[in-house]
Parts: C-alpha cells; sequence; structure tokens
C-alpha cells in the first residue's frame, strides 16, 4: 500500500491539482480541500458500514449456532447485545427473534433453510465475507 503522502498526492492529482506542482488549480485551495475531506469522509463512512455488516454476519452465525444447541439464554443475549446495537434494520432482528419459536434444531434448520454449524454455513459465511472484503479492498484502493 502507498505511504500516506503519496496517496494524498495522487488523490490530489484526480481532483485536478497537485502539491507538488506549479500549475494552478481551477479550483481554489478550499474547495480542493473540501473535496478531500468530502472523499476522506466517505471512505470512513463504508469502512464503518463494511465493519457492521462483517459483524452481524458473524453475530448471526453464531445466534443461529447457539440456537440450534438450543442454547436460548445465550442466543438472546447475542440478540441483544451484539445484534441490535449495530443498527440492523427491525425487520431483520424480528426475524431472528421469531427462531425462538422453533422447538427443535432440525425445524430450525428446515425452516430458515441453513443446514447448521455441522453443514456448510460456517464455509458459506467465509466464502462470503472474503468475497466481501476483496470486492471493499478493491474500492478502496481505487
Amino acid at each position: 500500500m502507498p505511504a500516506l503522502p503519496s496517496l494524498l498526492s495522487d488523490i490530489m492529482s484526480s481532483l485536478g491539482g497537485s502539491s507538488n506542482s506549479r500549475v494552478k488549480s481551477p479550483l481554489r485551495r478550499s474547495d480542493e480541500s473540501m473535496l478531500l475531506e468530502d472523499f476522506l469522509l466517505q471512505i470512513v463512512v463504508a469502512y464503518i458500514k463494511f465493519a457492521q455488516m462483517v459483524r452481524f454476519e458473524i453475530g448471526r452465525q453464531k445466534f443461529m449456532e447457539l440456537l440450534e444447541s438450543m442454547n436460548v439464554r445465550e442466543a438472546l443475549s447475542v440478540l441483544r447485545n451484539e445484534l441490535t446495537p449495530l443498527g440492523v434494520e427491525t425487520d431483520t432482528l424480528h426475524t431472528l427473534s421469531t427462531y425462538f419459536l422453533f422447538l427443535s434444531p432440525e425445524e430450525l434448520r428446515k425452516t430458515t433453510q441453513w443446514d447448521g454449524a455441522a453443514g456448510n454455513s460456517r464455509k458459506l459465511l467465509l466464502k462470503k465475507l472474503h468475497s466481501t472484503t476483496r470486492y471493499f479492498h478493491f474500492i478502496f484502493l481505487l
């Protein structure tokens, strides 16, 4: 990854000027600074959303595995303390909370079309996170 000064110089060049250039940019310096700040803010916001998505997906897997093992108290704790604070849509949380009504692990797996901890669910989660991470890094490096 390029050093921060080099990265900032590249960004400034793409905005129509360079910190080392003697050519005046059509934008005033304050406009360039504002554009750079907006760009960096968008990167930070995207990273925060990405991190929340990763935490949610891992937390949902943990929740499902706890329910599958009939550890209802721990599953409720994950739902309340790990998933809810992430600001997930209410409908998603309500759907997850209905899973407490299943009477057996088999019913949970069948109704939710989730193959369980012994199945491919962990591999599928890792594959999803890996592809999303690669996409995020690709966007970040543009």
